[in-house]
C-alpha cells in the first residue's frame, strides 16, 4: 500500500472518529443509553479545501441540518461549493450524528469506537497523539465508563469499546492511563469486574456477543502479558476467573468442542 492510499485510509477513519462535539453535554455512556439526546445546534460547521490537492486557501460553510437529510442534499451542496470526497464523508458522517435516533446514534458510536481502535492501531502513535488524543484529553477515561457492568451500553458498543481501549493500552503514551482507568490492578476495578460479569452471563446461558469475548480476552492477554502490568492483573484475582471459563455451556463453545470430539 502507498504512502499516499495509506494517508488517505488514516483520513477516513479519522473522519469516522468526529462529528460528536455537538453532544459535548452528554458523556459516553448517556450517548450510549439515553433515548433522546439534544445537540447544542443543529447547524454543521464543516472546512475544506475547495479543490483537491489545494492547501492554499480553507473555506468554511455553516448549513443546517434540515438541508443535509438525504444523500441527494449533501451531493448538490457538495457539487455547489466543491467539496471534495473525503470532505463529504466529513458532511455525510455529521448529519447523519446529528439528526438519527437511538438505535442510529448506538450504531454510529459503535463505529466511532471501531474507528478509533483502528486508527491507533494503523497509523503512528504520534499521528494518534496530535489528531485524537491532543483535542479528547479524558477520551480513555470515557471509554473505561462504558466497560462497567450493568450500564446498558448493549454488546455492540461494549465490544466496540473493548478494543477502543485496547488499541489505547498499546500506545505507548497512553497504557499507564489505560491501566489506571480500568483499575487493572484491583479485584473491584473495571476490567476485572467486566470478566467476572461476563462468565457470570455465559456460565448462566445468557446471549453474549462473541465479539465481547473476543475483545475482552484480547485485551487481558495484552494487560498479563506487558510487563510491569501482569504482576498487578494476577494480584488482582484474574487467574481464577479465567478457570472459571471451562464452565461456560454457550452455544458457539459447545459446537467448538463436539467439533474436536468428533475428530
Amino acid at each position: 500500500m502507498d504512502a499516499q492510499v495509506m494517508s488517505r485510509v488514516a483520513n477516513r477513519l479519522l473522519t469516522l472518529t468526529k462529528g460528536w462535539e455537538q453532544f459535548d453535554a452528554y458523556d459516553a455512556v448517556q450517548l450510549a443509553t439515553l433515548d433522546n439526546v439534544e445537540p447544542a445546534s443543529t447547524k454543521i460547521t464543516i472546512q475544506f479545501y475547495p479543490e483537491e490537492g489545494s492547501s492554499s486557501s480553507i473555506s468554511t460553510l455553516d448549513l443546517d441540518i434540515s438541508l443535509l437529510q438525504t444523500p441527494d442534499q449533501i451531493v448538490e451542496v457538495a457539487e455547489q461549493h466543491k467539496i471534495s470526497t473525503d470532505d463529504q464523508l466529513a458532511l455525510l458522517n455529521k448529519s447523519r450524528i446529528l439528526s438519527s435516533d437511538k438505535t442510529s446514534r448506538q450504531q454510529l458510536y459503535s463505529i466511532r469506537l471501531l474507528a478509533i481502535a483502528t486508527y491507533v492501531f494503523y497509523t503512528p502513535e504520534d499521528a494518534s497523539q496530535s489528531s485524537i488524543f491532543l483535542y479528547e484529553t479524558t477520551l480513555v477515561h470515557q471509554i473505561a465508563q462504558l466497560l462497567v457492568p450493568g450500564r446498558g451500553v448493549g454488546d455492540n458498543i461494549l465490544s466496540a469499546a473493548i478494543y477502543a481501549i485496547d488499541a489505547c493500552a498499546h500506545h505507548k503514551n497512553k497504557s499507564s492511563e489505560v491501566i489506571a482507568a480500568v483499575g487493572a490492578n484491583v479485584n473491584h476495578g473495571i476490567l476485572i469486574s467486566l470478566v467476572r460479569d461476563t462468565i457470570r452471563r455465559l456460565t448462566a446461558g445468557e446471549e453474549v456477543l462473541f465479539e465481547v469475548v473476543d475483545a475482552l480476552m484480547t485485551l487481558v492477554a495484552y494487560v498479563a502479558t506487558s510487563p510491569p502490568y501482569s504482576n498487578q492483573i494476577i494480584g488482582a484475582g484474574i487467574i481464577p476467573l479465567l478457570l472459571e471459563i471451562p464452565k461456560t455451556t454457550v452455544e458457539r463453545r459447545v459446537n467448538v468442542s463436539q467439533s474436536f470430539s468428533l475428530r
